[in-house]
């Protein structure tokens, strides 16, 4: 498996953090958004972080070469190649609400390529991402809003100790049903 790398994410990594964020889009009800974004759309939120408290990193996947045969030669690792995308995931920090008497809450979001999910890549991004905020003397609370029924993302969660706070009921539709959206809170 290649060496998983957790660093800011820089703007040529924009194309793919979309493409793994419109894949929850069309896919899942990980995010609440009906429509695909598009890299240029994308880009306001990208500029909005790795700034003040609110950091974007990013999960880069480097091919770790292994040695083999006599001589030494080097061959690339079995998992990479081009199935497998350089950025394998994402977390960030964004502002909870644009109140300025929120500044101390952020909003936490993680996610992860389809093709790299259940490689412990989620908790790498979670403790990095926490450590960050812990870090941060402007950050007191770290929220989630998980979609009811994202079991993996709950999970995640509550090994990190976050607490379950409260429940929006049928708060939004996607998919042809209500959906509640249960709110996870972290005081750091």
């Amino acid at each position: 498996m290649p060496v998983l790398r957790i660093r800011p994410a820089v703007l040529s990594d924009l194309p793919a953090l979309t493409a793994i964020y419109n894949d929850a889009v069309t896919t899942t009800t990980a995010t609440l958004d009906l429509e695909p974004w598009t890299v240029e759309a994308r880009k306001e939120w990208f500029l909005a972080h790795n700034k003040g408290s609110y950091p974007l990193l990013a999960a880069e996947l480097v091919p770790k070469l292994r040695e083999s045969g006599p001589a030494g030669v080097e061959e690339p690792d079995a998992f990479s190649g081009p199935d497998v995308p350089a950025i394998a995931g994402y977390a960030s920090l964004s502002p909870l609400f644009p109140m300025a008497a929120y500044a101390a809450s952020v909003e936490l979001s993680i996610y992860i390529d389809r093709t790299c999910q259940r490689r412990g890549i989620g908790r790498q991004l979670m403790d990095a991402i926490l450590e960050m905020a812990r870090r941060d003397e402007r950050i007191h609370m770290v929220v989630s809003k998980i979609t009811a029924g994202n079991e993996a993302s709950v999970r995640l969660h509550k090994a990190y100790g976050f607490q379950k706070t409260g429940v929006l009921r049928e708060i939004a539709w996607k998919d042809g049903r209500r959906l509640d959206v249960e709110i996870y809170q972290l005081d750091v």
